[in-house]
């Protein structure tokens, strides 16, 4: 039997994935109950939306490995949970437990 299906908890997997197909395998498979890519490499921004939407088709929460501009893509997707906070853009603050969208232009990144 899979592990997923021996366990009360979910297991959260992905940040060493790269691209949509290896996670429309782990998702399809249910070797997951938590979709969490690391924007770097599972292939941007945009695939980590389409990875995201993907996941909330079969009902599998998102989160994301790291913040940064992946903040973006957790605030576009229904099945978003929790971001993994190390680094987050300048100036967003935690308010009430949730992390408002920076409104600075562009991904908000300083360079």
């Amino acid at each position: 039997m899979r592990l997923a299906e021996k366990l009360d908890i979910p297991i959260a997997t992905g940040e060493n994935r790269y691209g949509q197909a290896a996670f429309r395998d782990l998702i399809a498979r249910g070797g997951v109950g938590v979709v969490q890519p690391d924007l770097r490499r599972a292939g941007g921004v945009t695939d980590c939306l389409e990875i995201g939407l993907m996941a909330a088709g079969f009902g599998v929460p998102y989160a994301s490995h790291g913040g940064g501009a992946h903040i973006h893509v957790l605030a576009a997707l229904p099945n978003t949970i929790y971001v993994e906070s190390g680094l987050l853009p300048e100036g967003v603050q935690l308010v009430d437990g949730c992390y408002p969208l920076p409104s600075a232009p562009g991904l908000s990144a300083s360079w």
